[in-house]
């Protein structure tokens, strides 16, 4: 019976209010989460507790403005006594001095409950007639909450839905009776209750005890609908949303637990019961057993098992903190991994959302399934180890495991991209051949056209190490080449002489580029360049030239200066 243990485990926890109040005048604004809760009025009572259903159905009735509700003048004191016991400590009320104590005599069942108010004692025999001032403070609330209910020949008729309420104020009233004439106590908190199971091969029975008692329906009954009470031995508590549940669940039958079911208790209930202040007390074998489950998440791990024909080998493993790595379980519906270590078993719980996930990511990457793991293209691997492990290491703690590991991963290093500019024999050209230079590697740019053909994004070198290929910087020389060039029988680029600062301005920041003296000069010139500078005519030149004409000679002999050529021409009409 794992669901009785289960549906207590995944059971929805209180609604949680959040409390700002003014006391002078007395005003209250109240956040919650708005997308569990649409509506106040339609407030799931068992997840929210007696006090704050009171104090609820009192904001409901106040006028708001700005998200606080100003609580009028006849609401005051039931709203400051409900706050003293949802904001214990920050709502303090003065201490009191009653003159009257009535007497309130109960006759309980789980349906309903009948109330009678005994005047003896007191000069009255009404509630009519007592003077609200002589009493105290909580039997003002009580006496309040009577108001609401039925009455008939002097008895108060409380209906099911309304007994939890009825119990919470009365429990600071001093005179509660049962009609046999027997004190009743009322505790607003759960009891202190604790859960044991008994048995033996292999079935063990549940059963809650309370000050050494074995709880059943024979000595305590539940009281009230969606918010509970429980009726034990003279005594009531309060219920939590919790607490109910388990004994409305828990006293009908009886509860079995088979030694199957333990480790699935153990990783998915006995943490989220005991925070929610159920505890347990085991028999031997059983408290071994649970020891055995291992229910923390644990690390994914990648372990490659070696390389053949260009595709690696890979399976998935998980990191319990054990010795043993369990492998990943594809068909497997299992929620246990059991595996022995030292003489052990151990139950390692799965995580089959996570484990599924990984699954579907790998595939997605060129990561085929094969029944006993998976294989993977190097390269395919080598992009996986360089772009995808490291954020999956920071977010889900994936591990890598095997031999040479750097092999698959990109070392953190650049190429160094070298053109040595030389003017060619002609005047028009010069040539320059790109040089990639990595450690103690060379590549032409040919041979890095070639790697990138075969869609490589990497180079391995002599050492062993990946570096990867410099596809943006081959990119913007190939782009510039194309059209521009012509390539010479020993591997160079012959390009025309006027594109040098074209090509030169847009490397200089990213490549190293050297050149001859001549080009340099032309360069120097073109980069500082502000306008063609005049120039003395040559010697023994008869007459005197035009402006424009000046202006044209100027810019032949700059054309001849840098090895330019270039045509003057006139149209003459």
């Amino acid at each position: 019976m794992i669901d009785f243990f289960l549906a207590l485990a995944q059971a929805p926890p209180n609604v949680v209010f959040h409390y700002d109040v003014i006391l002078e005048p007395l005003s209250i604004a109240l956040e919650y989460d708005r997308a569990e809760i649409n509506n106040l009025k339609d407030l799931p009572r068992e997840r929210v507790s007696v006090p704050e259903q009171a104090l609820i159905n009192i904001l409901v009735q106040q006028p708001a403005k700005n998200g606080r509700y100003n609580i009028a003048r006849e609401y005051r004191e039931r709203a400051l006594y409900l706050l003293q016991d949802i904001l214990p400590g920050r709502v303090v009320l003065p201490p009191e001095k009653p003159e009257i104590n009535l007497r309130y005599i109960l006759e309980p069942t789980r349906q309903n409950c009948k109330i009678w108010v005994d005047f003896a004692g007191t000069p009255y025999a009404a509630l009519r007639e007592v003077p609200r001032d002589k009493l105290s403070r909580a039997e003002r609330v009580f006496i309040n909450f009577l108001a609401g209910v039925p009455v008939n020949g002097g008895c108060f008729f409380v209906g099911q839905h309304q007994l939890a309420r009825m119990y919470y104020f009365l429990a600071r009233t001093p005179n509660v009776l049962l009609k046999s004439g027997r004190q009743l106590l009322i505790h607003n908190t759960p009891p202190n209750y604790q859960g044991i199971f008994r048995g033996e091969r292999g079935r063990y029975e549940f059963a809650l005890t309370l000050a050494g008692d074995v709880l059943s329906r024979r000595n305590c009954q539940l009281i009230g609908e969606k918010n509970f009470v429980l009726f034990h031995q003279g005594v009531v508590y309060a219920l939590d949303n919790i607490s109910a549940l388990l004994f409305e669940r828990y006293l009908p039958a009886p509860v079995y637990l088979m030694r199957e079911e333990i480790p699935k208790f153990a990783a998915d209930c006995l943490l989220p019961l005991a925070a929610r202040g159920l505890n347990f007390n085991f028999p031997a074998e059983f408290t071994a057993l649970n020891a055995s489950v291992v229910g923390a998440p644990p690390a994914p791990v990648l372990a490659v098992l070696g390389e053949s024909a260009g595709r690696l080998k890979i399976k998935i493993k998980y990191d319990y903190g054990l010795k043993i790595l369990p492998e990943y379980a594809r068909v497997d519906n299992a929620e246990f991994y059991r595996v022995e270590q030292d003489g052990r078993e151990y139950f390692l719980k799965r995580d089959k959302k996570s484990e599924d996930w990984l699954h579907t990511y790998l595939s997605e990457r060129r990561f085929l399934a094969e029944n006993d793991g998976y294989t993977v293209e190097h390269d395919d691997f080598v992009d996986f180890m360089t772009y995808e492990f490291p954020g999956l290491k920071q977010n889900i703690g994936l591990k890598i495991l095997g031999e040479r590991l750097e092999q698959y991963v990109y070392a953190d290093q650049e190429f160094d991209i070298d053109l040595d500019f030389r003017q060619s024999s002609g005047i028009d050209w010069f040539e320059f051949a790109p040089v990639y230079k990595v450690k103690d590697a060379v590549f032409t740019h040919a041979q890095i056209q070639d790697l990138l053909a075969a869609e490589k994004e990497y180079v391995r070198l002599p050492d062993g190490s990946l570096v990867k290929i410099p596809r943006r910087e081959f990119d913007y020389l190939q782009s510039y080449l194309a059209g521009r060039s012509q390539k010479t029988a020993n591997g160079k680029y012959q390009v025309r002489k006027y594109d040098l600062y074209y090509l030169y301005s847009g490397v200089r920041d990213q490549m190293k580029a050297r050149m001859d003296e001549s080009l340099q000069t032309l360069l120097n010139s073109l980069e500082n360049f502000s306008g063609i500078p005049p120039r003395a005519l040559p010697q023994g030149l008869k007459g005197a030239p035009r402006s424009y004409q000046l202006l044209g000679y100027y810019w032949l002999q700059f054309l001849h200066d840098h090895n330019f050529h270039g045509i003057l021409a006139d149209d003459m009409g």
